[in-house]
């Protein structure tokens, strides 16, 4: 139920309707938000592997609180680093070379 309900608010995003919500999901800020906290997702898994990959971690209250209080930080900031050296390159390059969709204008086509 909840992919349905994300599907038909692209789609109406997509054909124009929407009112406030298209508003705020298309915000600059929001999609750059939205860059960055899929790139700290995709980052932040490999900060814990890496810590413990050789040995198994001791489940201590203060070992969790170090752990976390590097991890967390550690993988923001690679994120958000990753967003702006990689991602966002890529995809200004990807809309200069990939052709762009024209917006819904509500219509079918005037031209027939």
């Amino acid at each position: 139920m909840y992919t349905l309900g994300i599907g038909i608010g692209i789609l109406g995003m997509s054909y124009n309707l929407g009112g406030i919500f298209k508003k705020v999901f298309e915000n600059r800020y929001a999609v750059l938000f939205s860059n960055f906290s899929f790139s700290i997702y995709i980052t932040h898994m490999s900060f814990p592997l890496m810590r413990h990959s050789y040995v198994l971690p001791d489940v201590d209250y203060f070992v969790v609180v170090k752990d976390y209080i590097f991890v967390i930080p550690a993988s923001l900031a690679f994120g958000i680093l990753i967003t702006l050296v990689i991602e966002e390159p890529l995809l200004s390059i990807q809309k200069k070379i990939v052709p762009q969709i024209k917006k819904y204008d509500g219509a079918e086509n005037k031209n027939n």
